[in-house]
Order: structure tokens, then C-alpha cells, then sequence
């Protein structure tokens, strides 16, 4: 007999003051000694039309405290054709719409508050909002989407409310199992209480079953299947060319200009290529997002930007790229170099003072600072230069707010961002969809934590998007700047093709 908390009686006494829809979690802790999140997500999402992985590999290396899965969503929120919709899952409705997805999320989370408990949980939603949902914060930006090749396969945002989760902690070795009801009548908590202990005890069941995984063997000699892009070489290079020209006559200091990469997925299972990619490039963001008929796994080492509780907001600029020496001496050279390099410097400070400015239009006058500047992190086959910068949200700010005046990253569009990201529908030859938007959580609570949609694999009928860039600057080297998102897509290049 598992124990579940808190007890029906606590959950009365908590409520007592508190109105509207509320979001109470119920929960078992168990021994964490038999299970990893791989196996677990294998046993308890395998079969399911929705569900998510969030894990993390701090610094690159050793892997975070916390992993997350989620399965049987409560609410989805999905966003295409200019029409965003909010859909209770279990009703089988919709429940909300507007044609702008920001707008509509902070419509829907003032309607929930949530009962707090000293537990890791994600109390909120956990999904994506594409690179092109800018034209909802910036209008003037409709103009230029219009005239570009639509991503029509994957749409603009798209999130998962799930109704039960699983918290691993690392630390102390406990897997937190966590049923989240919806409570708005006290005369019905009884009966979802008994509900949610239900579906407790069907995921100890799963989790009490033998997994069918396979021990993953990557090949030495990767499998060469041909890697395509939407654009050729030669339209690269004459698209960055005319990225300068920009720059010369003053209409921007830099813009970022990225290609999309395509690879047939064979008969690779997609949770597969997800342990794949987690072994060969471990980055403090690891995902996979399962959304019924597409999946997105990825590997982002840069944060859009955080909030905790406590409305501390935090963002860490990633600008300024190597790839990794094959020796320990020729990696050091290249950390030298990278970091005395006057192109790279220039880039790197331009998006600090970018990312000060973004988080200073929602935050407390005099409390944005920058925490740590210019340090050399390395990742699995690059290194980058990294800065941190920090802030107060202001009451009056909620997370959409905060996440409406970073999005999107000075990292994946330039500077100034609007005129940027005018260039960036003129050059590139199709919208970005999920690729340079953001990924991750957003909380009731106004608890924030999502990445940079980068490093990031989009699967849908057999096919793979990896998309990869850089930014360009007055004296980027075009040839250069070919390599340098080459050598962005090859962690993910690699992990598909040592497995086929």
C-alpha cells in the first residue's frame, strides 16, 4: 500500500480561503533505486498520444537535480492559422479562443491559482512558442511573415497542461508521482481526491512492469544518409553578403541568419534517437516533447529566460563560438582564442547589453545586473562564451509579459531585433516555425524556465528538421559562418546517424 499525501483533511484546511480554479497536487514518494527517466518515460508514455521528458546536464556534464514527465494532459494549448485555441482534454472541448496566443495565455492562467507544497512539480505548462509568434508582439513584423514560404508542418505554439507527472530527484534518490486535480467546487474534492489516487497507483503499476528497451550502441562509423538543406551553399553565402550590406549602410549592428537541415528518419525509433542525442551532446536543456503526430527532441545549452517564484528573472547570453580541440592543450588554445577574438567580443557584449534591455522593460528600476561576464562553457562539440544577467519582475508584470519582451533571444535574431528580423524573413527562404522560438515551462505561479529553441530536432512522416545558424556581423567571414552552423547541427546530425 502506497501513502498518499497530503491527506484529504490538509487539502480542506489549505482551501479555505481560496476561490476560482485551483490547481492541488496529490502525490507518492517512492525509492528512485530501479529507475532512471529514460525507463520510466519508456514504461509510462510509451503508448500515449501526449506526454514530455525534461531533463537537464548542468554545465554540459553532470545531469541537473530534477528530471520531469508528463503524461495525460488536463488542458492543451495549441496555436496555427492564426487561430489559438485552449482545449480541455478531458471534456473533449474547447474552452477558450483568440487569435493572439499570448493574449490568450494570460486569459487562461488568471483563472488559476495553485496550492503550494514543498515538493518539485511543474505547475503549469510545459511546450513550445515558435520563432513566428513574434508578429503577435511586434505587428510590424506581419508584413514580412506574409511574403515568406509558411512552415505549415508544425504549429506556431503549442503546450501540454499534464494531468499526472513524475519528479525524479537525483539528490535524494526519490521519484515524486503527482496527480494534479482541478478543484472548483469543495463538494467534488472527495471524489477527484479518490480519482487522483486511482491514477497513482495505474503509473506504480507501469512502473512495476519489465520495460522493452534495447542497450543503445552507437556506431563508431556513422551511417552516411545524405543530409539536404533549404538552401544551397552559394545562397548562403550571397545571403550573408547582402546581411552585411545591411550593416554597412546602418540598418543593423548584426542579424542572425540560420539553414534547415533534412534527414530521412528510416525505421529509427524517436525515443531512441531522444537517448541518443542526450549521450552524445548533454546540455542543460534536454527534451523530448511528444504532441500526437510530430515530436520535438532537443539539447539547448541557453536559457530564453527564468523566473522563479520569488520573481527573480535571469537570462545567460550565449555568443561567441569554437569547436571543441581533440586534446586538452588544443581545446585551452582554442578557449584563448575564441575569447580574444575581437568579432566574437563585439557580438557577445552587443546581446549582454541586449539582454539587460529586454528584462529591464519588466523589471524593478536599478535591480538588472550583470552576475557574470564573458566565461568560456564547454559543450560536447563546441565551446561558447556565456554571460548571466539578473533582475526583479515588477508586481505589475506577469510571465507572458516577461516572456513577450525577451522573445525572441538577441541570440537567434540580431540587433536592433525588429529591423533584424525584418531582414531575416527577407533573406531566409521559409519561416523558422518552432527553430529559434522558445521551449520549456511556464508555471501558475508565474515560475518561468524555457530555452532557446536551438540544437532542437523536429520529427514528423519519417523526416528530421535540424536548423542552425549564426549571427553575422560588419566582418563575419561567409565561409566561416557556413562551418560554424555546420558544426551547430552536428551533435544532432551525429546522434541520427550512428544510430541507422
Amino acid at each position: 500500500m502506497f501513502n498518499i499525501k497530503p491527506t484529504l483533511q490538509e487539502i480542506k484546511e489549505k482551501l479555505v480561503d481560496k476561490s476560482g480554479k485551483i490547481l492541488v497536487p496529490v502525490w507518492t514518494e517512492i525509492i528512485a533505486d530501479l529507475e532512471t527517466p529514460v525507463s520510466a518515460y519508456n514504461k509510462v508514455c510509451k503508448d500515449k498520444k501526449y506526454g514530455f521528458l525534461l531533463e537537464s546536464a548542468e554545465g554540459g556534464e553532470s545531469f541537473g537535480r530534477y528530471s520531469f514527465i508528463g503524461i495525460d494532459p488536463l488542458f492543451i494549448l495549441k496555436s496555427e492559422d492564426n487561430k489559438s485555441v485552449i482545449f480541455d482534454f478531458l471534456e473533449n472541448k474547447p474552452l477558450m479562443e483568440s487569435s493572439d496566443p499570448y493574449e490568450l495565455f494570460k486569459s487562461f492562467f488568471k483563472e488559476f491559482s495553485v496550492l503550494e507544497f514543498d515538493i518539485p512539480s511543474l505547475s503549469g505548462a510545459v511546450g513550445y512558442f515558435g520563432f513566428d509568434t513574434i508578429r503577435y508582439i511586434e505587428p510590424k513584423l506581419n508584413k514580412s511573415y506574409e511574403k515568406i514560404e509558411k512552415c505549415q508542418s508544425f504549429p506556431d505554439a503549442y503546450f501540454m497542461i499534464s494531468g499526472n507527472t513524475l519528479a525524479f530527484d537525483h539528490v535524494n534518490h526519490k521519484i515524486y508521482i503527482i496527480s494534479n486535480m482541478v478543484v472548483e467546487n469543495i463538494a467534488d474534492l472527495e471524489e477527484s481526491y479518490n480519482k487522483a489516487a486511482e491514477k497513482i497507483s495505474k503509473i506504480l503499476q507501469n512502473l512495476s512492469s519489465n520495460h522493452n528497451l534495447q542497450p543503445l550502441s552507437l556506431s563508431l562509423e556513422p551511417n552516411h544518409e545524405k543530409v539536404s538543406s533549404n538552401i544551397t551553399k552559394e545562397e548562403w553565402i550571397e545571403a550573408i553578403n547582402s546581411a552585411k550590406e545591411h550593416i554597412v549602410v546602418g540598418d543593423i549592428f548584426q542579424v542572425v541568419l540560420s539553414q534547415r537541415f533534412q534527414i530521412n528518419k528510416g525505421n529509427l525509433d524517436n525515443f531512441t534517437i531522444y537517448r541518443a542525442l542526450r549521450s552524445i551532446n548533454p546540455s542543460p536543456y534536454l527534451y523530448f516533447l511528444n504532441f500526437d503526430d510530430f515530436q520535438i527532441i532537443g539539447s539547448s545549452p541557453e536559457a530564453l529566460v527564468k523566473c522563479s517564484k520569488d520573481k527573480i528573472v535571469s537570462t545567460r547570453p550565449i555568443a561567441g563560438t569554437r569547436k571543441r580541440g581533440n586534446t586538452k592543450e588544443r581545446d585551452k588554445d582554442l578557449e584563448i582564442e575564441l575569447l580574444a577574438d575581437p568579432k566574437e567580443r563585439a557580438e557577445h557584449v552587443m546581446l549582454v547589453d541586449l539582454a539587460r534591455n529586454d528584462i529591464g522593460r519588466v523589471c524593478e528600476y536599478g535591480s538588472v545586473k550583470v552576475d557574470r561576464f564573458m566565461e568560456v562553457e564547454r559543450f560536447s562539440h563546441v565551446m561558447h562564451i556565456v554571460s548571466d544577467v539578473s533582475g526583479k519582475l515588477r508586481d505589475e508584470f506577469c510571465s507572458i509579459d516577461l516572456l513577450k519582451a525577451c522573445f525572441p533571444a538577441g541570440t537567434v535574431s540580431g540587433a536592433p531585433k525588429v529591423r533584424a528580423m525584418e531582414i531575416i524573413y527577407d533573406l531566409e527562404k521559409s519561416a523558422r516555425g518552432p527553430y529559434g522560438g522558445c521551449i520549456g515551462y511556464l508555471g501558475f505561479n508565474d515560475e518561468v524556465n524555457v530555452a532557446i529553441t536551438l540544437r532542437t530536432m523536429l520529427i514528423k512522416d519519417n523526416n528530421i528538421f535540424i536548423q542552425a545558424g549564426g549571427g553575422i556581423v560588419a566582418d563575419s567571414d561567409p565561409e566561416l559562418e557556413y562551418l560554424e552552423s555546420q558544426n551547430k547541427a552536428a551533435a544532432l546530425v551525429q546522434a541520427v546517424k550512428q544510430l541507422q
